[in-house]
């Protein structure tokens, strides 16, 4: 039983780490994916899963928009990435 349970979490790690490099190399091509891993250096952080990972970039793209917006309409003020857009 200990055999068939080590067996299961080794194609459980295995599963995720081929979905994981796939996934990491077709989002490697976007410039805002480009520029959150430059964030998430700068602002050192770190995610639990890649679930995490791509519900915080959608969070950062999202803000991205809205600060785009805000900067179209108000010249007087910078708005752009600060440490809180994921």
């Amino acid at each position: 039983m200990k055999l068939a349970y080590a067996i299961l979490a080794i194609a459980a790690i295995a599963t995720g780490a081929y979905l994981f490099t796939t996934q990491q190399s077709s989002l490697m091509e976007d410039p805002i994916v480009k520029e959150f891993e430059n964030f998430i250096l700068y602002n050192r952080r770190s995610y639990a899963s890649i679930d995490e990972f791509n519900y915080r970039l959608d969070v950062f793209k999202a803000n991205l928009k809205i600060a785009a917006k805000l900067q179209e309409t108000n010249d007087e003020a910078v708005f752009g990435v600060t440490i809180f857009m994921d």
